[in-house]
C-alpha cells in the first residue's frame, strides 16, 4: 500500500458486505473521534493504540508531538514509547503556551480550537500531505453525510455509495425518488449526528405517507431531546428550507454470527483508518434477523450506543473490507483536495448553497462551482 495516497487523517469507515451481490457498499465516514467502545469490548483497543501511535510517531520523525484534542489513550501510549508529547489544557478553549509549539512540532494530532493550524493545515516538505491530523475544516466535511455522499458519487466507487435525495420543508424530490426507484426499502436518516437515534427503515408506501404528513422529524427532535444539537438543520439559511435528513435506499448487509446470541445479526464494520487500514470489528443489531418479535430498526441498526453487539471480524473479511476502506479514504480525499475556502465563514456559505440546489434543482454539478471566496483573500485547501 502507498500512504501516499493519504493525507495523515484518522477516519472511522462504517462498511457492509451487501447481502445480494457480497460486495462492499459504504455506510458513511467519520472523524477523529470515531467510537472505540467496540475495540474496547473485544480487547483490541490497546493493540490497535500501538499500531496507530508508530504511524503517529513515524511521520513526526523525531521531532515532538502536539495533541491537539483530549484523548487520554493516545497520550499514554505516546509517553511510553518515550514521545515528546504536548497536549491542550482540556479546561482552557486557548493554550498559547502550545501555539508557539506549533512550529517546532512533527506532527499536530487532532483538531483544537485555540491552534489557528487546526482549521487550515501546515503541509510537510512533499506539499501535500497535513502536518496536523483531521483539521476542523476536514471533520466538518467528514461531519456531513450529505457532503460525503456527493463527493463520493463522482468517484470510481460510486456504485457503493447508496443514493438518497435530501429531505427539507419547501420543494424537494423525495417523492419522485420513493415513486419511481425499483427499491422496496428505504431508510432515513437525520443529517445531524445522533447516534443512530431518530433512524427509520420503511417500505414505499410507509416512505411516502410519513413524509407526506412530515411525521418524521417530529419524532426524530422527540426522541433525540436537547442532548444532540441538530448543526446541520440550526445552520441553513433559509428557514422555510431547511434541510432534515437523507432517504436512501436500504441495503440489506450480509448477517454476521454472534456468539453471544447464538444467531445472526445485521452488521455494519467499524474500520479505524489512518494512512491505511488498521483495525476493524464487526458492529451488529441488537435483535437477531430472523427475530419475528423486533422491528425493522432493532433487527438492523447497529450502533453500540442503541445497544448493538461488537463482533470480532474474521480475516476472510477483513481481506474484502480493508482494500475497500483504503479505495474509499483515497477517493474521498482525492475529492476534498480540491475544496479551498477562504474563511470558515465561506464554508458554512458553501455547504448551504449546495442544499439550496438540491432543494431546486435535486441535484447539483461541479462543487468546486459553489465557493465563492471573498475577494482578495488567499483560498486555503483542505490539505494544504
Amino acid at each position: 500500500m502507498d500512504t501516499n495516497n493519504f493525507n495523515n487523517n484518522l477516519y472511522g469507515v462504517d462498511a457492509a458486505i451487501d447481502v445480494e451481490t457480497g460486495l462492499p457498499v459504504l455506510h458513511e465516514l467519520n472523524g477523529i473521534c470515531s467510537g472505540m467502545k467496540g475495540f474496547r469490548e473485544l480487547g483490541l483497543r490497546e493493540q490497535l493504540d500501538n499500531n496507530l501511535a508508530d504511524r503517529i510517531i513515524e511521520i513526526a520523525d523525531g521531532k515532538p508531538i502536539i495533541m491537539g484534542i483530549v484523548q487520554k489513550a493516545m497520550y499514554k501510549t505516546l509517553k511510553n514509547k518515550q514521545i515528546e508529547v504536548s497536549k491542550k489544557d482540556p479546561d482552557s478553549p486557548f493554550n498559547l503556551n502550545l501555539e508557539k509549539k506549533v512550529d517546532e512540532c512533527g506532527f499536530i494530532y487532532g483538531s483544537a480550537p485555540s491552534l489557528q493550524h487546526s482549521f487550515f493545515p501546515l503541509t510537510d516538505d512533499k506539499g501535500y500531505q497535513n502536518k496536523c491530523a483531521n483539521p476542523l475544516l476536514l471533520e466538518w466535511i467528514v461531519g456531513s453525510k450529505l457532503l460525503q455522499q456527493i463527493l463520493l458519487e463522482q468517484t470510481a466507487i460510486s456504485d457503493s455509495i447508496p443514493k438518497g435525495v435530501l429531505i427539507c420543508n419547501g420543494k424537494s424530490n423525495w417523492q419522485e425518488y420513493v415513486e419511481t426507484s425499483d427499491h422496496d426499502t428505504f431508510i432515513y436518516k437525520p443529517l445531524f449526528e445522533c447516534q443512530g437515534r431518530g433512524i427509520k427503515i420503511m417500505g414505499k408506501e410507509e416512505a411516502l405517507e410519513a413524509l407526506e404528513k412530515d411525521s418524521i422529524l417530529k419524532t426524530v427532535l422527540k426522541t433525540v431531546g436537547k442532548i444532540f444539537t441538530p448543526i446541520e438543520y440550526d445552520q441553513c439559511s433559509a428557514p422555510r428550507k431547511k434541510p432534515k435528513a437523507l432517504l436512501q435506499k436500504f441495503v440489506k448487509s450480509k448477517p454476521v454470527y454472534c456468539a453471544e446470541t447464538d444467531n445472526y445479526h445485521s452488521a455494519s464494520a467499524r474500520i479505524i483508518h489512518f494512512n491505511g487500514a488498521i483495525e476493524g470489528y464487526w458492529r451488529l443489531s441488537p435483535k437477531a434477523v430472523d427475530d419475528p418479535n423486533a422491528n425493522e430498526e432493532t433487527k438492523h441498526v447497529v450502533n453500540l450506543s442503541r445497544e448493538g453487539l461488537a463482533a470480532p471480524m474474521s480475516d476472510k473479511d477483513k481481506e474484502i473490507l480493508f482494500p475497500y476502506a483504503d479505495k474509499v479514504i483515497a477517493a474521498f480525499e482525492s475529492q476534498a483536495r480540491d475544496l479551498t475556502f477562504s474563511s470558515i465563514k465561506h464554508f458554512y456559505k458553501f455547504r448551504n448553497d449546495i442544499y439550496q440546489a438540491l432543494v431546486k434543482d435535486g441535484k447539483v454539478g461541479k462543487l468546486t462551482d459553489y465557493i465563492s471566496n471573498k475577494e482578495g483573500t488567499t483560498p486555503m485547501r483542505v490539505f494544504g
